[in-house]
């Protein structure tokens, strides 16, 4: 078991070696990524909606015993669980949400256009109108949040692919693989080692886009680090 250890350490620590010394193939792994991320951001994230969008609870049967559902320019979005409703509100991925069996309506505070559409509701007078007003406040996810995650995913299965697969297919044509046929060191041994090895370099890799891009951007975090980093780890290894 001691000499195993001591091949398999050998080898994983050459190919940790090598990944780091081939600068073109660091740099790519750091800095496509992070491209790829403020292109998208650039392209997509601008403010061109050509129209609002409103979430409707107990919407009423005959459509047109109210202006406000034959105002165009408006997607009206029909909700039973109000809870949702008021999360993709807070998370500004509706402007309005309008409840026809109670006459409330909810608003994100920090919401341009929920201002607006608040304004076409109540006629301009909300004291004055039969509506009541709810709020809710909310930070926005951007395109930049929900690209994210796919942007890593993508870097992660292109360096695991290309740093196991084409790897081996490297050391095949450069006769490392029959070098190494002429060592005591196992195929087992080998192929573990280069699984290894690459599992730590993307999971670093990928890690440090995270955090220098969350330093940059900021990015919009539900839920628990350390379920991503488990999360992260388990398709790496896929």
């Amino acid at each position: 078991m001691k000499v195993f250890f001591s091949r398999f350490y050998a080898i994983l620590k050459g190919r940790n070696l090598e990944f780091f010394r081939d600068k073109s193939s660091l740099t790519w792994s750091i800095v496509f990524p992070v491209l790829l991320l403020v292109g998208f951001a650039l392209v997509f994230s601008g403010d061109g909606k050509d129209q609002y969008k409103v979430g409707v609870l107990n919407k009423p049967v005959q459509l047109s015993e109210d202006p406000f559902l034959q105002t165009k320019y408006i997607e009206f979005v029909d909700y039973q669980d109000s809870q949702r409703a008021l999360e993709k509100l807070r998370q500004h991925r509706l402007d309005l949400l309008v409840d026809y069996g109670s006459n409330n309506y909810w608003i994100n505070e920090s919401s341009p256009n929920g201002y607006f559409m608040e304004k076409l509701l109540t006629g301009y007078d909300v004291a004055q109108s039969d509506w009541q007003q709810q709020t809710v406040d909310g930070r926005q996810i951007r395109y930049l949040d929900f690209v994210l995650p796919g942007i890593l995913g993508m870097n992660m299965m292109f360096s695991c692919l290309f740093g196991v697969g084409y790897v081996i297919v490297r050391y095949r044509k450069n006769m490392v693989l029959k070098r190494l046929n002429a060592t005591p060191v196992t195929a087992f041994e080998f192929l573990s080692a280069q699984i290894v090895s690459r599992l730590m370099i993307v999971m670093f890799l990928s890690s440090s886009v995270f955090i220098g891009c969350d330093f940059m951007f900021d990015f919009y975090m539900l839920g628990s680090y350390l379920d991503l980093f488990i999360i992260g780890l388990l398709g790496a290894f896929s």
